[in-house]
């Protein structure tokens, strides 16, 4: 599950640009036992929701923003299943209807579904979700990571080549495709999604990475510096890119190499990036 968490900067990079006034703003749901879940929220709201909800609660009749801040404050600031219910009502008065915004209260109710442990109803509602008028990417993701924490890969899957069809410029689904097929050892297909991977957003360092990575594991370790050489020529913050490559060369014996490559890293990220894996 972790490589999922290290990754999902992808969606959001990838199919959404800054939030313009009433578009989406992707949150990660990262707290310590939680999946790593991606809710989206308006981004028109304001900031009400990091503060004293209390006036708006009380309000006798609350406009779209006022449930919107509601179930943000609830869902990534409380702590008692108490909080979770109260977003869990406020996103049920939003998700009637048509639209991006419905399409977004479900898919976070979905998500506190998860975390609850309701996979079947969770299921159901990123299921409608993905089949309907109004899907959004976050809904594909949560439904893979759903199928992924509950061992049921091939519809994980199904899921992603769902997701690479409908959103072909993005380079997530690709990107666990390959890995799938890493795990299971048929290099070809890794290779093939990682390359769709790179072809969707070059830009992408976790794409290159990848395969660096798979080219060293099976012997082709000049292809692999390659990439590697790739990563920290063309994403030098790219940390991993130097842990990964120097391990290489230290392993091929060419120790003055590796020694030149840690030494960059820790130039640009301190001394614990000589760090190993």
């Amino acid at each position: 599950m972790k490589s999922c968490a290290a990754v999902l900067v992808v969606i959001i990079a990838a199919c959404a640009s800054p939030p313009a006034r009433g578009g989406p703003e992707d949150v990660i749901e990262g707290r310590p036992g939680r999946l790593p879940l991606a809710l989206r929220f308006p981004s028109d709201c304001g900031d009400e929701w990091k503060g004293d909800v209390k006036s708006i609660d009380a309000k006798p009749v609350k406009n779209d923003c006022d449930r919107w801040s509601l179930a943000r404050h609830y869902h990534l600031t409380g702590k008692t299943p108490d909080s979770m219910l109260k977003a869990a009502a406020q996103y049920g008065a939003i998700a009637d209807g048509d639209g991006e915004r419905p399409a977004m209260a479900r898919n976070n109710l979905a998500c506190l579904r998860i975390d609850n442990g309701r996979l079947k109803e969770a299921e159901g509602i990123l299921l409608a979700l993905v089949e309907g008028r109004d899907p959004i990417i976050p809904a594909y993701y949560n439904l893979y990571i759903l199928y992924r924490y509950a061992g049921r890969l091939e519809d994980g899957a199904r899921t992603l080549l769902m997701m690479k069809e409908r959103y072909p410029g993005n380079s997530y689904a690709d990107l666990e495709l390959g890995d799938i097929f890493r795990d299971r050892e048929d290099f070809g297909m890794a290779e093939r999604f990682y390359r769709d991977a790179l072809g969707a957003d070059p830009e992408n360092p976790v794409a290159a990475h990848r395969m660096a990575l798979l080219f060293e594991k099976t012997g082709r370790e000049k292809e692999a510096e390659d990439f590697y050489r790739r990563c920290v020529r063309s994403f030098p913050h790219y940390r991993q890119a130097y842990i990964d490559y120097s391990s290489m060369l230290l392993r091929q014996g060419r120790n003055a190499e590796a020694g030149k490559v840690l030494n960059r890293a820790v130039r640009l990220f301190g001394p614990e990036a000589g760090e190993g894996r």
